[in-house]
């Protein structure tokens, strides 16, 4: 008799921990993996920059396409967020005259955004993503021959 009363208590807890679990997870109120984060809010070092080819020709014809995916703390793509490509060393970028051309300025629904990049001078140069007037901290280094 006993142990019929301890398996009933055990599995009328059980299956109220169930119902309880799924009732939450449904209403969209328990996060069990991980951190809890805000949608479309930007973590920079989530986010990352990269080059494509990383070497090209200079005399302002050939390009170098730079893109940045801009994420949230998850790795989710953050939408419809600005991103402008500069070099880390403007007065270096200024005379060798580097151009950055946007292609797609604004962030998709990966949160990718690039921009083309051309040099009149050969040159190597570390080109740095900013979002929200912030420097991403990844940056990338392109080659013009």
């Amino acid at each position: 008799m006993k142990k019929e009363v301890v398996v009933y208590a055990s599995l009328g807890f059980f299956l109220v921990a169930v119902v309880f679990v799924l009732f939450n997870l449904s209403m969209g109120r328990t996060n069990f993996f991980g951190r809890a984060s805000t949608p479309g809010t930007i973590s920079l070092p989530a986010c990352r920059v990269f080059a494509s080819p990383v070497i090209s020709k200079s005399g302002g014809n050939d390009k170098i396409r730079v893109t940045a995916f801009i994420l949230d703390d998850t790795g989710r793509g953050v939408t419809n967020k600005t991103v402008d490509f500069s070099c880390r060393d403007v007065s270096l970028c200024q005379t060798s005259q580097v151009v950055f051309s946007p292609v797609q300025p604004n962030t998709d629904n990966t949160g990718q955004a690039f921009y083309d990049v051309s040099s009149m001078s050969e040159g190597s140069f570390e080109v740095e993503a900013r979002v929200g007037g912030l420097s991403v901290p990844q940056t990338v280094t392109v080659v013009f021959r």
